[in-house]
């Protein structure tokens, strides 16, 4: 079952778009997905599984860019 990121991580995502603003959508969407991991991520056989449920519209938040920016950075 998938969780949903609770209100202090959201918290924590305001200070990494801080932190992050100056960087192309590429990096502050990899940095935003080893922040994830890091907190939520379980390891699986080869992998790494972030089991939190977010939209497209919220990855693009947490990483201050918008969503066709996000989807173009995640292929």
């Amino acid at each position: 079952m998938r969780r949903r990121a609770p209100r202090g991580w959201l918290r924590r995502s305001d200070r990494l778009r801080w932190e992050l603003g100056g960087y192309p959508v590429p990096v502050r969407l990899a940095r935003v997905l080893v922040e994830l991991a890091a907190t939520y991520g379980k390891p699986e056989r080869n992998s790494l599984r972030i089991d939190v449920n977010l939209s497209q519209s919220e990855l693009a938040a947490l990483t201050g860019a918008g969503t066709r920016s996000v989807q173009a950075a995640s292929w």
